[in-house]
């Protein structure tokens, strides 16, 4: 899953909410990766035929996506060990539940994180939403040139860095106005409060040091 329109995630995100339930034999799957891999975190295994590579895959979802580093070599990739054992144990579990159509022909293994998409999901609708047009609305000050939003985050930029550095008890409002209107879009508070999205800079140093904003956010 890398968005929140994948059906993988979708899937994932009624599994959270109890609105759908894991079947054989993806449950049993499941739960023998939680112990095999000493892992509670693992929360869906998928079953997908991938138009492009023409064949089918097998997705494990683990809740955070940081989980993800134990079964990739240096260079990113899935370790053959790993993927070789999952595999037996899917093609052997399979095997006891013949009603299912399973097409096991060149399948692999992929990996992802429930975590990173949900947070994306989040930010997304919450830009969406009237409380975002509110927080710009509630943070207003003559001391700031722009409120800028990009991928994942909010820059507030005051005019000068003098003006930034006097401006502490307006960046306090900032954070808490952005916590309680960004907050109830965190459906599973995966955000903490240090990861808020919320970046203070000036334009005395974007005109100084960047000059666009593709090359500002190149670098944040």
């Amino acid at each position: 899953m890398i968005s929140p329109s994948d059906k993988s995630y979708q899937h994932t995100k009624n599994i959270k909410l109890g609105v759908s339930k894991l079947e054989t034999p993806f449950l049993e799957m499941v739960l023998w990766l939680r112990e095999r891999y000493k892992n509670p975190n693992i929360i869906n295994v998928l079953y997908e035929w991938v138009e492009i590579t023409n064949c089918p895959r097998l997705e494990i979802v683990y809740e955070f996506r940081q989980d993800l580093n134990c079964f990739k070599d240096e260079l990113g990739n899935t370790l053959a060990s790993v993927e070789k054992e999952i595999l037996d144990k899917f093609k052997s579990l399979v095997k006891n539940y013949q009603e299912q159509k399973i097409d096991l022909n060149d399948l692999f293994v992929c990996f992802s994180g429930f975590d990173w998409v949900a947070k994306w999901e989040a930010y997304g609708e919450y830009l969406k939403s009237q409380s975002h047009k509110k927080f710009l609305k509630d943070i207003n000050s003559p001391k700031i040139w722009k409120v800028y939003m990009c991928g994942f985050s909010v820059s507030i930029l005051y005019k000068t860095e003098k003006i930034k550095a006097k401006s502490e008890q307006h960046k306090l409002l900032c954070c808490n106005l952005f916590s309680k209107y960004f907050k109830p879009f965190d459906q599973f508070n995966y955000y903490k409060e240090s990861e808020f999205p919320i970046m203070f800079d000036s334009k005395t140093n974007f005109d100084k040091n960047w000059g666009s904003w593709f090359h500002y956010y190149r670098e944040h």
